[in-house]
Order: structure tokens, then C-alpha cells, then sequence
């Protein structure tokens, strides 16, 4: 991406987050509900990770 379209695409997100930040209709969560989120998301990752890791290993013992 060119600097000048970045900065146009830059600005835009900036915009639009403080938009959305202004709006009293905007859902906020607390830090202790996205941590627990992210935690259950890396938990379902690392899971996929290693059943993936499993069955590459099971096609190269054919």
C-alpha cells in the first residue's frame, strides 16, 4: 500500500472509531470479558493446531 493511500485508509479507521466511540448506542465490553474471549478463542486455536499437526502426521506414516 502507498503511503498516501494508507494515510487516506489511516485517517478513515481513526474516523470511524471515534465515530463509533461518540455513539451512545455503541455495546462496550469489559477488558475481563475480551480477555476471557481471547483466552477460549486460543484454547479452540491450539486445538486445531494440534488435531491439524496429528492428522499431517498420519499421512506421512501411509
Amino acid at each position: 500500500m502507498k503511503s498516501s493511500n494508507y494515510d487516506v485508509w489511516f485517517r478513515e479507521q481513526v474516523r470511524q472509531g471515534l465515530k463509533e466511540a461518540d455513539d451512545p448506542n455503541t455495546q462496550w465490553i469489559s477488558h475481563e470479558e475480551m480477555k476471557s474471549d481471547q483466552a477460549k478463542q486460543r484454547v479452540k486455536l491450539v486445538e486445531r493446531i494440534r488435531l491439524e499437526a496429528e492428522a499431517g502426521k498420519a499421512g506421512h506414516d501411509e
